[in-house]
């Protein structure tokens, strides 16, 4: 099962070799925050993301479709 988190969150974010100073951000359009499932998957990818040195943004859509597509 934890396998499976971290190929989760392994999807989410993309490692990418980056030169001094470059600075980059992934932002996550998530369906609802009250799923559990997504809660573990953005827990990991923001633990990724520390380790990567990448920000990463998570945003709520509440389960509307126009709010995911912004």
């Amino acid at each position: 099962m934890k396998k499976l988190f971290l190929y989760a969150a392994a999807a989410l974010l993309v490692t990418v070799t980056a030169s001094v100073g470059d600075q980059f951000h992934i932002g996550y359009s998530c369906p609802d925050l009250e799923d559990s499932f997504q809660l573990l998957l953005i827990d990991a990818a923001k633990k990724e993301a520390a380790d990567q040195r990448v920000t990463f943004t998570v945003e709520d859509a509440r389960e509307q479709v126009d709010l995911q597509l912004q």
